[in-house]
């Protein structure tokens, strides 16, 4: 009993703490607001405060349970240890008919969102990155460097997750990510309600907590549900300022856009949209208003920097894991950037625009997870242009919509679904029976066992069957999460069990990190992974395999220096070198451990180019690298007349070369340039395994039907591989 009510009771201590801090930073600022918002406003802002405070705790790794206890106590007497007075407004009247059956129709919604949210968690993102990151924290009591694509993302809300996930574990992070769930249609009904319109309000607030995208995001240790709430919130304040004219509301709005960007860097919009509201005041005014402009920068980039200054320090670009051709570094590359990007922008594998708005909001297919058929009605809001909050609330939709433009997923329509929402019920909410009509439709189209009907089978969504057992810890946790996860969460338990700590284990069906105790990364998030992938892949695939040799011979000379240029690369190309050997009379020069490798771009990998292993190379990590080169400083004078390039393409046509006869001048050669074919070196595959070796790699995991599966059990011996365990068509395997 006592470990099923452990997360509850966490989940609640953070969600207090946010409420504490949030209640004595609203009064410290004076705002005036009526009780609901002033409750959802101070959730919000103290989350974003505390979210600040842990990264702060994390990074003098002061993450404990004392600490935590200590934190929410302090903040519990600062907001109510003494008497204080607040003042609210008076709130306008609300509608009871529409109230009393949307709480009708949630109430069985919100009894299987609990449960789901409150059982353990096994949600993709979430089971892997989220809190995979997190338990890395938690087990370290603070930051440390996580140099993956991912780790290289904003993590305001996993800070709280952090707080939660040190008292509760991993289903209490899921619980704190459910009350932005649970604020969210508050806020909206709240707006509504100010600016006149509660009936709308009522109707927009349901068809977003019922949508079933919110629901399965809003349950899991994601981020998504808890950004649109967020970025509603900076719309919400900017609304109110303009309306009131108080400028103390810039602190709060500026505090959420850059919580909103702590949370997810597509957060950004919602900075974005506050320079409407600022543009339209000082159009009106005919001036710059610089007061208000500092107030919501400032109190904005306070949430902004740490993350920026994070990545600066750990990953060596502030915006990582973008812009990575700026901020060149050794762990996330140009390349894989390009790739990824361009992977996103197409990830429904279309760009037919009404595919693509079923998808959004009835099937769901190949953009993970709908909205619900109701919001098929969506153009319907374009009739609410005719009133000015329409117009606004349809202005931030289009902002907040924003970053469906680089991926096509669902998830990042999220933010744009609260006031687009509005802008619809506002325009149909005055049509006798309509709100109580589509209140109905949306709980019967959006209730799990109807949504298996018509929505794509592999879509993510809610299952009805409520998990009350695995909730209450009736049912043990590893069936649970075996029959939500699968085998990649029975191959972690093996990995725990069968491996020493410490072990390191390559892998492209990994374990999810949130559930293991060993480093288990996926290839594709870092420099090295690609790296690893690329060599074991290297023995199988003929287009890896180094099989060309190009030869530069030129007069002899004695230089210091010798550069290898590729000056005008195709715009696909990336220039690789698999082995580069410099003779003289036909006879390789001995490598000597004072030669000065240099490459640009990616230094990082340039001595993997003399290493005496085909397996491994260098390459540039970027398209069309114009202008690359790799690069030997002898130290002493050398002298050579010939320089061999071994890779698996051919680069006749594009090569020069520049010798340094003086350490401080090069020369260009006119080098004489060959190409040949070679046999495929013998022993690749062992030469891949010496290398996973060499980068602290113990293990390998295979699954049936990947790439090149069935030769790692063909051929061990030649590998040097050697299977521990299987389970579920993962294979373990020791490297020898």
């Amino acid at each position: 009993m006592l470990a099923a009510l452990s997360p509850l009771f966490s989940a609640c201590l953070v969600v207090l703490s946010c409420l504490a801090l949030g209640t004595a930073l609203l009064r410290r600022l004076g705002i005036t607001l009526t009780r609901a918002e002033n409750r959802v406003f101070a959730f919000l802002t103290g989350a974003a405060c505390v979210s600040l405070l842990i990264l702060g705790l994390a990074t003098l790794q002061l993450i404990y349970k004392p600490v935590f206890y200590t934190l929410t106590a302090t903040l519990l007497w600062i907001a109510w240890g003494r008497k204080r007075e607040t003042e609210y407004e008076t709130p306008r009247p609300v509608p009871r008919l529409p109230i009393k059956l949307s709480l009708c129709v949630v109430l069985p919604f919100l009894v299987l969102y609990f449960f789901n949210a409150w059982a353990p968690e096994y949600s993709p993102d979430g089971s892997t990155y989220h809190l995979g990151y997190v338990l890395l924290f938690a087990r370290h009591h603070g930051l440390i460097p996580i140099r993956t694509l991912y780790g290289a993302l904003p993590e305001g809300l996993e800070m709280l997750f952090l707080f939660a996930f040190t008292l509760g574990r991993h289903s209490a992070a899921a619980l704190v990510h459910f009350s932005f769930l649970l604020a969210l249609p508050f806020l909206m009904f709240s707006y509504a309600r100010r600016f006149g319109f509660p009936r709308a309000g009522v109707l927009a607030a349901v068809m977003v907590f019922l949508s079933p995208l919110f629901g399965q995001d809003g349950v899991s240790a994601y981020n998504d549900v808890a950004l649109a709430a967020v970025t509603f919130g900076v719309f919400y304040l900017m609304e109110l300022w303009l309306e009131t004219n108080q400028d103390r509301l810039l602190i709060p709005a500026g505090i959420l856009a850059g919580f909103a960007f702590g949370i997810k860097y597509t957060g950004f919009i919602a900075a974005l949209y506050a320079v409407a509201p600022l543009a339209i005041r000082m159009w009106r005014r005919r001036r710059v208003l610089w007061q208000p402009i500092v107030m919501f920068s400032a109190a904005c980039l306070v949430f902004v920097i740490p993350w920026l200054v994070k990545n600066a320090v750990y990953m060596h670009n502030p915006v990582a894991p973008f812009l990575n051709s700026v901020f060149p570094n050794p762990w996330v590359s140009p390349r894989f950037e390009q790739l990824y990007r361009q992977n996103m922008a197409t990830y429904a594998g279309t760009n037919n625009l009404v595919v693509l708005f079923l998808s959004f909001t009835v099937t769901g297919a190949k953009v993970i997870g709908f909205f619900g058929p109701l919001f098929v009605l969506a153009p319907l809001g374009l009739l609410s242009l005719r009133t000015r909050q329409g117009r606004h609330l349809l202005l931030a939709a289009v902002v907040f919509g924003l970053p469906i433009l680089s991926n096509q997923g669902s998830r990042f329509l999220m933010a744009s679904l609260p006031p687009l929402a509005l802008a619809l019920a506002l325009a149909v909410a005055n049509t006798q029976f309509v709100v109580p009509t589509l209140i109905v439709l949306q709980a019967l189209t959006c209730w799990p066992d109807v949504t298996a009907m018509y929505a794509d089978q592999y879509t993510w969504r809610l299952t009805s069957k409520i998990p009350f057992a695995a909730a209450w810890h009736r049912r043990r946790t590893d069936g649970y999460l075996h029959d939500r996860i699968g085998p990649t969460y029975d191959i972690g338990k093996i990995i725990d069990a069968q491996t020493p700590p410490g072990s390191k284990i390559y892998c492209r069906a990994c374990p999810p990190e949130a559930y293991t105790a060993r480093e288990a990364l996926p290839t594709y998030e870092t420099l090295l992974g690609n790296l690893m992938e690329d060599m074991v892949f290297t023995p199988n695939e003929p287009n890896r395999k180094p099989t060309k040799v190009i030869t530069l011979g030129f007069p002899r000379i004695t230089a210091y220096r010798l550069r290898i240029s590729n000056p005008h690369p195709r715009a696909d190309e990336v220039w690789q070198i698999n082995e580069l050997r410099i003779l003289n009379a036909g006879i390789e020069i001995p490598r000597a451990p004072d030669w000065r490798i240099d490459a640009a771009p990616d230094p990082w990998e340039a001595p993997l180019a003399f290493d005496n292993n085909l397996a491994s190379r260098w390459s540039t990590e970027q398209f069309g690298a114009a202008g690359a080169y790799i690069e030997i400083v002898f130290r002493q004078p050398t002298t050579l007349d010939e320089v061999t390039l071994q890779s698996s393409s051919d680069q006749t046509a594009q090569l020069t070369i520049q010798a340094g006869a003086q350490p401080d001048k090069m020369v260009q050669l006119n080098p004489s340039i060959r190409s040949s074919v070679v046999p495929v070196p013998v022993g690749l595959r062992r030469a891949a395994t010496l290398m996973l070796k060499t980068y602290g790699y113990n293990y390998l995991i295979a699954a049936d039907g990947d790439y090149f599966t069935n030769d790692y059990a063909a051929n061990a011996a030649y590998w040097g591989i050697r299977p521990v365990a299987s389970t579920g068509g993962l294979t373990l395997y020791r490297l020898e």
